[in-house]
């Protein structure tokens, strides 16, 4: 019984968690130049085409725009897709922060 309203318990934190996120990103989108969130939007897409084996998230900051490759795989890494998106991202002088685990570009 303990269990399951401990599940019941972090389940509703995870809904409260994803709602108070979304409603996060509507509140910030509002905040950005429609140019910034068109380039945003513009790369979240390439970077979907060029990651296709990593999940990609974008969510509106106060500060800046991150678009997150989660997980990049070995193979998504070494594309020509990937390389070509990240030299992309290297030209326009937008900030790129890379681990081992993802890569966060940051549009401010």
């Amino acid at each position: 019984m303990v269990t399951t309203d401990r599940r019941e318990t972090i389940n509703q934190n995870k809904w409260f968690a994803l709602s108070h996120m979304q409603e996060q990103n509507r509140v910030n989108k509002l905040h950005w130049k429609p140019s910034k969130i068109a380039l945003a939007e513009h790369l979240k897409s390439e970077a979907d085409q060029a990651f296709t084996r990593s999940k990609v998230y974008m969510n509106y900051r106060k500060k800046y725009i991150a678009i997150k490759i989660d997980q990049p795989t070995s193979h998504d890494l070494v594309s020509k897709e990937a390389q070509d998106f990240m030299e992309v991202v290297r030209d326009h002088n937008i900030e790129m922060v890379t681990t081992d685990r993802k890569i966060m570009i940051r549009i401010r």
